[in-house]
């Protein structure tokens, strides 16, 4: 089976580098995996083997303009400090500026870049010419734009089957055919109601980044929550601070609460770049302050509290209650109140009471949540699954 792969970086290339792992392990799979702008750094000493952009634009008999395409639009934007090769910079903007020309003419295309930069490129003409070649027996995706999103809408032309996985559980509308997979069953009802895919087409196999991030050492665990001084409490809440954003209000808030609620351990889990200093020194027994690995806290927090971070998401997966603080009635998406795996704290004197009730598991309050919580839970063996997916989807393709 010949499966051609396509992401961006970030937690993009980590889904797809997951897959890859699995899909590998069959010597009959033969897989071409392009990594887009960041992914290459990100793959460094993973063992995955990839082509960057450069590398397969050298495919295209029109390799020469998208190159003087890339120097004009592309180098201006360029910066070595990121890390990205020249040669990349100037294949991605040339390739985008190609397809946006050939689409739009020379005077409307410029227009457009000049508006939009790189996120006016969907170069399905250049990604067909690629599939063309290539001939997969599969694509596989995620839910990125640009490149990954022409990618799926080249694939459909020709009749490849495509497999999307979607990182996050809320999903917008998808222009092609495709097997979509998905992180659980809320996700599943959310993507039934507004992707356009056929319920029978899109299956629950869970979403490997996720997945990878809760499958943390037992003793490594066991060592944090002994050296944060959490192992001396039968209860534990974590608050996720928000990066960039001066939360001093709610750290006091929670500092006030903590001084007098002396059975309660509460953890302030900064982002990593935030310096430990930044809220001052707390000097609460019950209080523990770090910027170190999220990972942990999960394992053994009783209660979140967080603004709109992914670690609230993160949270419901486990089944954590979790408590979205929102004094300034701020607009967060996605919205863990109206997705029913989060209950809203809008006044900061309400706080104390609400984290009484949501560690009190006898509470109809905690019952509610968890019930809500249900369809959100994590689903294991993501990667595995999802190869069960692309095998069904070319095996569905090649009998027909």
């Amino acid at each position: 089976m010949k499966v051609f792969m396509i992401s961006y970086g970030g937690g993009h290339s980590n889904i797809i580098a997951a897959v890859y792992k699995e899909l590998i392990k069959n010597p009959d799979n033969d897989i071409i995996y392009v990594a887009l702008t960041g992914a290459p750094l990100k793959l460094k000493g993973s063992g995955i083997n990839y082509i960057t952009i450069s590398e397969i634009a050298k495919m295209l008999t029109y390799y020469d303009e998208i190159v003087e395409l890339g120097r004009k639009y592309g180098m201006p934007f360029h910066n070595d400090s990121f890390g990205i090769l020249e040669e990349d910079t100037i294949c991605y903007y040339g390739i985008g500026m190609h397809d946006l020309i050939n689409e739009y003419g020379e005077v409307e295309a410029i227009k457009r870049f000049n508006s939009c930069n790189r996120k006016a490129f969907l170069p399905v003409e250049t990604m067909r010419c690629l599939l063309e070649n290539i001939k997969p027996d599969a694509c596989v995706i995620t839910s990125s734009p640009r490149m990954e999103k022409a990618t799926g809408l080249a694939a459909d032309q020709l009749g490849i089957p495509i497999v999307r996985i979607n990182d996050l559980p809320i999903c917008d509308f998808i222009p092609y055919k495709c097997s979509l997979c998905v992180m659980n069953e809320w996700a599943k009802n959310n993507a039934v109601s507004v992707a356009g895919v056929p319920e029978a087409k899109i299956f629950v196999t869970g979403q490997p980044t996720f997945e990878a991030d809760f499958d943390v050492d037992k003793t490594y665990v066991e060592k944090v929550k002994n050296e944060s001084g959490a192992i001396r409490f039968s209860r534990v809440v974590t608050f996720f601070l928000e990066n960039g954003v001066d939360q001093s209000k709610e750290v006091q808030g929670i500092i006030d609460i903590a001084e007098k609620e002396r059975n309660i351990f509460f953890i302030l889990k900064l982002h990593p770049n935030q310096p430990l200093y930044r809220y001052g020194n707390i000097e609460l027994e019950n209080v523990f302050v770090t910027n170190g690995d999220a990972k942990p806290f999960f394992l053994f927090s009783d209660l979140v509290i967080t603004t709109f971070s992914t670690t609230g998401m993160e949270s419901a997966l486990f089944g954590i209650p979790v408590i979205v603080i929102n004094y300034d009635y701020r607009v967060y998406s996605p919205d863990y109140i109206k997705m029913g795996i989060a209950v809203l704290c809008d006044k900061p004197e309400s706080l104390g009471e609400m984290i009484n009730l949501y560690l009190d598991k006898k509470s109809k309050e905690y019952a509610a949540l968890k019930a809500s919580q249900e369809n959100f839970q994590l689903v294991r063996n993501a990667a595995n699954n999802i190869c069960d997916v692309i095998e069904s989807s070319v095996a569905m393709a090649t009998s027909l």
